[in-house]
């Protein structure tokens, strides 16, 4: 059963497979075949690192598997790059740090249901570590 308002709806015969995109409020409790899951819009981050919570702002859209959107934190906005969802709700994307030092920050996440209301993974940071991920909508 699939309720709420959807911004597309996809049937590949030859999969077969239903592919949904869904507006926030929509929810998708019961689906037969593969779906994407509704990861578009604003969350609110948090990775927690030795120096303690390091919270960020992620504001994402999706077309296909392809994930666009902005990270910011401490006054800064970066462009994701390499970003991907999959069918199964698996979202990886880099993000350009600039402080302290120069690197691409790697973010593997999953959404914890099918609305995508809350998320969760690992930050990693070349030559620093790898960090616990959380996130919820904004």
């Amino acid at each position: 059963m699939i309720h709420g308002s959807f911004t597309q709806v996809r049937w590949t015969p030859a999969t077969p497979s239903l592919t949904i995109f869904a507006a926030q409020e929509g929810t998708c409790e019961y689906l037969k075949g593969e779906t994407t899951m509704a990861v578009h819009g604003e969350f609110d981050l948090t990775a927690t690192t030795p120096a303690g919570p390091q919270t960020s702002h992620m504001s994402v859209d999706v077309d296909g598997g392809n994930l666009t959107g902005t990270i910011s934190a401490n006054g800064q906005t970066a462009p994701i790059t390499d970003g991907h969802v999959s069918d199964a709700g698996e979202i990886t994307f880099k993000v350009h740090l600039t402080d302290p030092a120069p690197a691409d920050a790697v973010f593997v996440a999953k959404c914890d249901d099918t609305a995508c209301t809350t998320v969760s993974g690992t930050v990693t940071v070349p030559g620093v570590g790898s960090f616990p991920l959380s996130g919820k909508r904004a």
